[in-house]
């Protein structure tokens, strides 16, 4: 079981995030995003508290006004989401990194179509990517799947240290990427140098 997930009221609230976006006649219905999920081997269950509260409070918040804001959104504002001790989503959503997709000629357009869907409901990137993406194809490959793999820079160490190893020099940096490497996240262009 997952822990806390990224944004996760946007999801809960997905079509009461912004009024007046109306987007329900636009998205496939809620059966049809489950059977493409599906296809694609991601089962959509309810989630538990912990799963969009996570089970700690977030730094720097107050535990009491944490605990209200968990209490009131759990018991009052999703009570008709709720199935015993778990919630049913109103539209299923999924969860990913999406620092860097590919996205086929034939699946592009309804890609974008469903992205700005979500844009306009508010549902944030690492749920509306993924969940776009999904909707939008018959067939997705993950990075587990591929040869290369995509290296995140979570600390500042560590993206001081690839700057440090390339001397923050682009050129460095493209004639010495590792063959098995895809992608490094983040690679900030402004503390570069651009010498292609």
């Amino acid at each position: 079981e997952a822990t806390a997930w990224w944004h996760s009221f946007k999801g809960v609230d997905f079509f009461n995030n912004r009024k007046g976006a109306e987007v329900r006649r636009e998205l496939p219905s809620r059966e049809e995003a489950v059977n493409r999920f599906a296809r694609h081997g991601v089962t959509t269950n309810p989630v538990t508290k912990r799963n969009i509260f996570g089970s700690a409070t977030p730094a720097g918040q107050n535990k009491l006004k944490h605990w209200l804001f968990k209490e009131y959104h759990w018991r009052i504002k999703w009570k008709s989401f709720r199935k015993g001790s778990k919630l049913e989503l109103p539209y299923p959503v999924v969860g990913s990194y999406a620092d860097i997709i590919i996205v086929t000629k034939k699946s592009i357009a309804a890609f974008c179509h469903y992205c700005g869907l979500m844009a306009a409901t508010g549902v944030f990137v690492e749920l509306a990517i993924p969940t776009a993406l999904l909707l939008a194809s018959s067939h997705v490959v993950q990075e587990k799947e591929l040869r290369l793999r995509g290296l995140a820079l979570w600390s500042p160490a560590a993206i001081t240290a690839l700057e440090k190893q390339h001397h923050a020099s682009l050129k460095h940096l493209l004639d010495h990427f590792p063959q098995e490497q895809l992608f490094y996240h983040p690679v900030k262009l402004s503390k570069w140098k651009n010498d292609l």
